[in-house]
């Protein structure tokens, strides 16, 4: 089963209605990309965030070092082929896992 790579950002969402759109879309894991997982909205802060996910059944990585590499941002022609190689080039999501990666800009093109 090829690995399926979604995005969702918290931005001007709580953490309920963050872990909600993870279960809903039927999410294993989400990937916190951000160098420090850290935030001023409640339960968004690694440890919170964490516990909230775990509650429903999601695991969580902090992957601070797994930002989208320049290289593949500046040769994608489009959004979709960017994450296409995205996936690609993080090894993890073979498993065939349905994986999301978060930061928090809520829409991915800001």
């Amino acid at each position: 089963m090829p690995p399926v790579l979604y995005t969702l950002g918290y931005q001007q969402r709580s953490v309920d209605e963050f872990t909600e759109i993870l279960r809903d879309s039927n999410v294993d894991v989400l990937i916190d990309v951000r160098e420090t997982a850290w935030s001023h909205k409640p339960g968004l802060t690694k440890g919170s965030l964490q516990g909230a996910l775990a509650a429903n059944g999601i695991e969580y990585v902090h992957a601070d070092f797994a930002g989208n590499p320049k290289w593949i941002r500046a040769n994608a022609d489009s959004h979709r082929e960017c994450l296409d190689w995205y996936a690609w080039y993080l090894p993890f999501l073979a498993a065939g896992k349905r994986v999301c990666l978060t930061c928090f800009e809520r829409h991915a093109d800001d």
